[in-house]
């Protein structure tokens, strides 16, 4: 957020704000109608990926709010994608993934973002029905210069594709990383070097 008075702020500093403040459900909502009103404008077969922060997720009423907002667009739900980091799952693991169950019977889809940058991952994995995986940075920085690093990545998608999920790679900021992650069983990738947000 570019503001008049305060200069650059940046999303994780404006984020904690708006969670301490109790305006993160309000600032969610705003912006997801927003996104949906302007993806209800592209072609069919584009999606939309919106990140869901932590706060509220299990008692901001979001399995009901969201899908209205969708039907109010005419916006398929199969055309949403939902973003979780772990972090917005560790209040409450259990009534966090009630929430994006109920969601995910609607047609929304949900990925796990980040993965590989926390601890209970892999617990996420065993325990619930993601539809996608989105690998955090930290395993693809290395994979021009480093082979275990490699290896590490190899192992990490085998382990997704055997629980059936896509799976996206962040943060490639390289043509080195690009051109090396083509060798590997990846859906798609995203990062500065395709294009900057």
């Amino acid at each position: 957020w570019d503001h008049a008075e305060l200069g650059v702020v940046s999303p994780g500093e404006f984020i904690e704000v708006a969670e301490r403040s109790g305006k993160a459900r309000q600032l969610t909502l705003h912006l997801f109608r927003q996104a949906i009103e302007q993806a209800a404008t592209w072609p069919q077969h584009l999606f939309v990926s919106f990140n869901l922060s932590g706060s509220g997720l299990c008692s901001a009423g979001f399995e009901h709010v969201l899908p209205e907002i969708l039907e109010e667009h005419d916006f398929a739900p199969e055309r949403l994608v939902l973003e979780v980091t772990e972090t917005a799952l560790l209040a409450d693991p259990q009534a966090a993934w009630e929430v994006l169950h109920k969601l995910q019977q609607c047609g929304i889809r949900i990925a796990l973002d980040d993965f590989g940058a926390g601890y209970a991952s892999i617990g996420y994995l065993r325990d619930t029905k993601l539809d996608a995986v989105k690998l955090d940075g930290s395993l693809i920085k290395d994979i021009t210069t480093d082979a275990r690093s490699r290896n590490l990545l190899m192992g990490v998608l085998q382990l997704c594709r055997s629980i059936g999920v896509s799976v996206t790679a962040e943060q490639v900021e390289t043509q080195g990383q690009l051109a090396a992650l083509q060798a590997f069983p990846i859906d798609n990738v995203q990062g500065f070097y395709l294009g900057r947000p």
